[in-house]
């Protein structure tokens, strides 16, 4: 678990801030994740285990989902790129 500002973060019975915290993590918790799950409002969150507590937190406090959100944006700008040149090839 990482955030920026070091404060905890909440794990949740559901995947949704509308539902009381269980416990608060620490900044730089080990978790497990067991799954990851997208609920109706189309937030990212993540199924953890943290010792012998099992719940859910905002997939964006896992560390390393912003590294992976960057990636995936880089990705998706060269398959645009690489499908414009191919629109380009494909003209001449």
């Amino acid at each position: 678990i990482k955030t920026a500002d070091g404060n905890p973060v909440n794990l949740r019975g559901d995947p949704s801030t509308k539902n009381a915290y269980l416990y608060k993590l620490a900044s730089g918790a080990a978790v497990e994740v067991l799954e990851k799950a997208t609920n109706a409002a189309g937030e990212e969150w993540a199924k953890v285990k943290a010792g012998n507590m099992t719940g859910y937190v905002m997939a964006k406090y896992l560390e390393g989902a912003a590294e992976e959100a960057e990636k995936t944006s880089w990705q998706e700008m060269v398959l645009q790129e690489l499908q414009a040149i191919r629109e380009l090839l494909e003209k001449k």
